[in-house]
């Protein structure tokens, strides 16, 4: 949003006011956000109880897993089953949290492997590829969605870094991705029609 706000008020009132506004935006917002009691301001300045301690352990295990089966995984929807024989921290972390660890990126490296994760970043690495049409038109339409969508997209790709989602059947990704791609599509088709 921030930049789809840069690159409006960039277009009507020049560069050095659009960043003047948006550091304006981003302050008043800011403030408004860690001043008022909400889940990022206790996150910031409150004890989080605990969170990181079982995230850390989570991430040993997933990479004990990784190492025993690097290249192909141990199959989809297979990690919660086969994480607890990898287990060996001292909190045997498994029992007590039964769930993924919370990075997406290594859960997929755990369940499908090194060749599965290739292409799986392959594969959104085309589809910000084909989104490139929109976000780059001249159009405001397709550039605010494009611009909307790969903002979107680049926000859930570092989210995951922290977080997990049983990506196999997070429709609201996929529906994204498919999405972005015809986002695109129609972009580079009403340019080159134009």
């Amino acid at each position: 949003m921030i930049l789809l706000l840069y690159r409006q008020l960039r277009r009507h009132t020049g560069r050095a006011a659009a960043l003047a506004y948006v550091a304006l935006v981003l302050l008043v917002g800011g403030i408004a956000l860690l001043s008022t009691d909400n889940p990022v301001s206790r996150r910031f300045f409150r004890h989080d109880y605990g969170t990181a301690y079982g995230r850390l352990p989570h991430m040993q295990v997933a990479l004990s897993l990784i190492r025993a089966y690097p290249f192909f995984g141990v199959g989809l929807n297979n990690y919660l089953e086969v994480a607890p024989q990898f287990d060996t921290t001292p909190q045997r972390i498994i029992s007590l949290w039964q769930v993924p660890v919370h990075n997406l990126y290594l859960y997929i490296l755990g369940e499908i492997g090194l060749v599965g994760f290739l292409w799986v970043i392959l594969f959104w690495l085309a589809v910000l590829r084909a989104l490139a049409p929109a976000w780059r038109a001249a159009d405001p339409y397709y550039w605010t969605v494009g611009g909307g969508l790969l903002a979107g997209l680049l926000a859930y790709f570092f989210h995951v870094q922290f977080d997990y989602g049983f990506w196999q059947h997070f429709t609201t990704l996929w529906f994204t991705l498919g999405l972005a791609a015809a986002t695109g599509r129609l972009a580079q088709q009403e340019a080159a029609a134009a």
